[in-house]
């Protein structure tokens, strides 16, 4: 095996029985107002704030977008690479009242995994990860909350220390 480094940009290429995802797409973004979640409906989170976003394929607005020649959904990651995606989110709710809070991943408009699912009351935070596979021209995830009860996402005046959704390529197909 043979690893090749340069000075700015550490591994730039693996060969041999390794291999490397180079520059893989990479984003994350927090929620920078309060947003409700109404009583037993699933809600997209509006991540609408954009800490980075490494090939321009996160969309951090309100209506579909056209983001590297692909159409990507309102607050949603559509990488243009094939890969396999580490996703993580969480957001935390205020002292409502809730009997049931759950965070969902889904791609490209379907449920995939359900990251946390747990009966709460009170002040709660809500977080997890999973890997999945994008094909890079048309697979996209979106996170979601679920409350059964009354709630508000918190957002801690537009910091990114409560509510956060990111993805990074892990390996490419």
């Amino acid at each position: 095996m043979s690893i090749i480094l340069d000075g700015t940009n550490g591994i730039t290429s693996v060969t041999g029985s390794a291999s490397l995802a180079t520059a893989g797409p990479a984003f994350q973004a927090y929620l920078g107002t309060s947003q409700v979640i109404s009583s037993a409906t699933t809600t997209q989170i509006n991540f609408n704030v954009k800490e980075f976003d490494t090939a321009t394929a996160y969309n951090n607005t309100g209506s579909t977008a056209t983001l590297n020649g692909l159409s990507v959904p309102a607050y949603s990651f559509m990488p243009p690479v094939a890969g396999y995606y580490q996703v993580s989110a969480g957001y935390q709710m205020n002292g409502g009242v809730e009997t049931r809070v759950q965070l969902l991943v889904y791609k490209t408009g379907s449920l995939y995994k359900r990251l946390f699912d747990s009966s709460a009351n009170g002040e709660i935070s809500i977080e997890g990860s999973v890997l999945v596979y994008l094909n890079g021209t048309s697979d996209y995830i979106s996170a979601y909350g679920y409350i059964a009860g009354t709630g508000t996402i918190q957002y801690n005046g537009g910091s990114a220390d409560l509510t956060y959704f990111s993805a990074v390529m892990v390996r490419s197909a």
